[in-house]
């Protein structure tokens, strides 16, 4: 074998860093009339009147940069539990696909960050066509990070990205399963244990703000439940709550339209996920059956006085603190890595 063979064995026995490497997976609701959102796991900026982030045919984000803006799409990479004993000391690489019309001139840099030192590739006015730009970099033994940020300021261009990735060694293979095991903002539920998992967060305590470290997982939440001082995203608090499922106009939850925000975003209301209700009991009566005509009396039996009143039950209250079925307490968690 060439070294060549033996660097893309290497990387086939490696999983990609990036998280949501085609771009496909998009939880944020419209940003700024964009209504395909951000995809998961990216920092997204593109200021500037005109920007425009739409889906690419097959994979991938179709992108049109602001006029007087710049476009900046990064992810921190380091983001999973253990990745201080895989990454420093490494050789990572790092490559983007992207599509670049005809008579498009773009400039796109791609950068690679471990918080000490920092490498840039920067492609300036190519061709147009399907191009690969890849980057590297050897991980400091004191990292503090490691993040991927593609950059362009070339005002107005559009281009599309269809894919992301990073590995261990000298080949970047996008095709390779993640780092991160599962969707990022998924919930799971434990009825065995109150440890954690450690790639996953409790929903069962008061609600905190995420973690510079947990930004992939602050892109899916983007303030769903409000944000912190920091204005990063706050966890949901769903100690006590029984989850139901969204409505989405059926209507099996007759009140959908009057649910209240979890969090402190007050847009989160309504028929959406992520809203909470009171408890409830529905209306109803207690009926009594009686035959007033039966009372007549026969033979020599006295007249019975007539029912004026009906009167059942004690005036005190009875029963418990609310309403519930049987049920059995579990612990939520949310996957973050």
């Amino acid at each position: 074998m060439n070294s060549h063979d033996n660097d893309l064995l290497f990387a086939m026995r490696q999983r990609n860093l990036v998280y949501n490497a085609d771009l496909r997976q998009r939880s944020n609701p419209a940003v700024d009339g964009n209504s395909i959102g951000i995809p998961d796991g990216y920092v997204y900026q593109n200021a500037g009147a005109g920007a425009v982030i739409d889906a690419a045919a097959g994979q991938g984000i179709a992108i049109t940069i602001g006029g007087d803006g710049a476009l900046v799409l990064s992810q921190n990479l380091h983001e999973f539990p253990g990745w201080r004993q895989v990454l420093p000391g490494h050789l990572v690489t790092a490559t983007i696909n992207v599509d670049i019309p005809v008579e498009t001139t773009v400039d796109i840099s791609l950068a690679l960050t471990d918080g000490i030192r920092t490498h840039t590739n920067t492609w300036s006015n190519p061709d147009s066509g399907l191009f690969s730009i890849d980057i590297d970099l050897t991980v400091a033994e004191d990292a503090t990070r490691l993040s991927l940020t593609v950059t362009s300021d070339s005002a107005g261009a559009s281009f599309s990205l269809l894919g992301l990735a990073a590995n261990r060694g000298s080949i970047a293979l996008p095709e390779l399963a993640c780092q991160v095991s599962g969707v990022i903002g998924g919930v799971h539920q434990y009825v065995g244990t109150q440890a954690t998992p450690i790639t996953q967060l409790n929903l069962c305590e008061v609600a905190r703000e995420l973690s510079e470290d947990e930004t992939r997982l602050d892109t899916v939440l983007n303030g769903r439940f409000g944000r912190g001082n920091n204005s990063r995203s706050l966890l949901p608090d769903l100690r006590g709550y029984f989850l139901r499922a969204w409505d989405n106009g059926a209507p099996v939850d007759p009140d959908a339209g009057s649910r209240t925000p979890l969090g402190k975003d007050p847009a989160i209301k309504g028929d959406m996920v992520g809203t909470k209700q009171e408890d409830e009991i529905r209306e109803h009566r207690h009926d009594i059956a009686y035959a007033p005509d039966a009372l007549a009396p026969s033979g020599n039996t006295k007249p019975i006085t007539p029912i004026t009143q009906l009167k059942t039950g004690s005036t005190e209250p009875f029963g418990g603190n609310e309403t519930r079925g049987k049920n059995v307490a579990v612990m939520y968690t949310i996957s973050w890595a």
